[in-house]
């Protein structure tokens, strides 16, 4: 051997050249959210009730909730809470902080160390709804809720609780189950710490952990190739007798989701995860809950949708399109109106209470005015431009499929038991609707020549209407 090589081989042997790298080992810190250093969350009696929530098993030796316990803050008038967990000790590396808390309209901050306070997303893994009868906002899932790179050593992760963004709330609330700090790519499932999987065999289930897709150009099951890129390039969706075809004539077959829209930083990824599995059809349901009802401008009474709301729309549009996908939009669920709508004040008055607004469940099918309330909707919306496509929706071939009504009729709860009580809960309501019966059955046997008896003439109404529709009065 050479000399130099000999001397090199030496510096090596010795450690001179510095010190060997090496791979740190998986680390992973489990901390239960009631073992926080500090807090001032209050621990409603309603929001944290073990007698409404759900602590039941989802396998055996597994609980929904983690240790069975939370730490939930719930406060109506938008008072918040903050938890800390101080001397969190670290090898040093990158790390990825998982949080299992309210997925439901909750704002939460975070802070690590003494970094500023950072909004946090609250797109979650799961939405798992911790109420044993009903649904209300008491909902768990896990948030990622970011990547950062730490130092060896003791650190402090902090949570911020802030009122709700659900129009028309006041509340503040928020729960931490549990969080797992890992510098590996451990990723949640259910309430299951790392290393607590279970031993695989013929007759265990196998824990699925869904972590970040790195979407390897190498993957068997990538479909993303089959999507053509960008939706809507083939033209508008167009039936073909029993099925689909765009305007060129290219037909489709559709493999649907159902989807909600997710925060900014997540909807290319989302997107992506969607093209990936073959999905080319999302739907969003309902349109008018993730915008909210038409605002009015005070001085000039224009109408129009909340900005912020309507750019995080447009943004998941887009992303959708990029990849391929194409949009079905569910407009209702129902439509809400306001005192901003031209409802009459006595009408208005009568519809069960939706948020903020009135709910027209039902009622739209026979008033011609909250149908043109939902058109008034549907035209400011698909007029509306995508700043980030250039078109405006109606111009859009990615936008396949608009349900202008979804879910709503006479029989849909049964809103014509109510109407058909003449001292029920809708009175001028069921008036109107009775008006319109009798004026259909005059029309029509007027027509075939056997009008009705003159003793049963609508003219004879106890309603009198008024010659473009609306009820005046009713009398006593």
């Amino acid at each position: 051997m050479k000399p130099y090589l000999q001397a090199f081989r030496l510096l090596v042997l010795l450690g001179w050249l510095g010190p060997a790298v090496t791979t740190p080992a998986d680390e992973a810190i489990w901390l239960e959210g009631e073992s926080c250093t500090s807090h001032s969350y209050n621990q409603h009696g309603w929001y944290c009730s073990t007698t409404d929530l759900d602590m039941r098993l989802c396998s055996p030796g597994e609980p929904e909730v983690s240790s069975g316990a939370l730490l939930g803050h719930y406060h109506n008038s938008g008072v918040g809470a903050t938890a800390a967990f101080h001397n969190v000790t670290l090898e040093g590396g990158e790390y990825t902080w998982w949080l299992r808390c309210s997925t439901f309209y909750s704002v939460q901050s975070y802070r690590i160390d003494a970094s500023p306070w950072l909004p946090m997303n609250q797109d979650g893994r799961e939405h798992l709804n911790l109420n044993k009868t009903g649904i209300d906002i008491r909902f768990l899932g896990w948030i990622k809720v970011c990547v950062t790179n730490l130092a060896a050593g003791n650190h402090s992760f902090a949570i911020r609780i802030e009122q709700s963004n659900k129009p028309g709330s006041s509340e503040a609330h928020g729960y931490i189950d549990c969080m797992c700090i890992a510098n590996y790519g451990w990723a949640p499932a259910g309430s299951m710490a790392p290393g607590q999987d279970p031993a695989p065999g013929p007759t265990n289930w196998w824990v699925l952990r869904p972590g970040d897709d790195a979407f390897s150009s190498n993957s068997i099951t990538d479909m993303s190739a089959l999507l053509d890129k960008p939706a809507g390039s083939h033209g508008f969706l167009e039936q073909s007798g029993d099925g689909f075809r765009f305007g060129d004539g290219t037909p489709v077959k559709f493999w649907a989701c159902g989807a909600a829209v997710v925060s900014s930083n997540l909807m290319s990824q989302q997107a992506r995860f969607y093209a990936k599995h073959g999905i080319n059809l999302v739907r969003l349901h309902p349109v008018e809950g993730n915008l909210g009802v038409l605002l009015k401008n005070g001085g000039t009474g224009e109408r129009y949708l909340d900005p912020a709301a309507l750019d995080r729309l447009d943004g998941w549009f887009a992303a959708l399109k990029q990849q391929g996908i194409y949009s079905t939009w569910s407009l209702f669920y129902p439509h809400v109106i306001t005192t901003n709508d031209t409802y009459p004040a006595d009408l208005y008055a009568e519809l069960p209470d939706r948020g903020a607004g009135k709910s027209t469940s039902g009622m739209a099918n026979f008033m011609q005015e909250l149908q043109d309330s939902q058109w008034l909707f549907a035209r400011e919306f698909l007029t509306h431009t995508n700043r980030y496509t250039g078109i405006a929706y109606k111009d859009d071939p990615a936008l396949a499929v608009v349900e202008a009504h979804n879910e709503d009729c006479l029989f849909w709860h049964a809103p014509l038991n109510d109407l058909a009580n003449r001292t029920g809960p809708y009175p001028l309501h069921s008036a109107r609707l009775r008006q319109l019966w009798m004026q259909w059955v005059a029309a029509k046997y007027n027509k075939a020549g056997r009008g009705p008896q003159p003793n049963r003439s609508p003219a004879r109404s106890k309603v009198q209407v008024a010659s473009e529709g609306k009820i005046l009065s009713r009398s006593q």
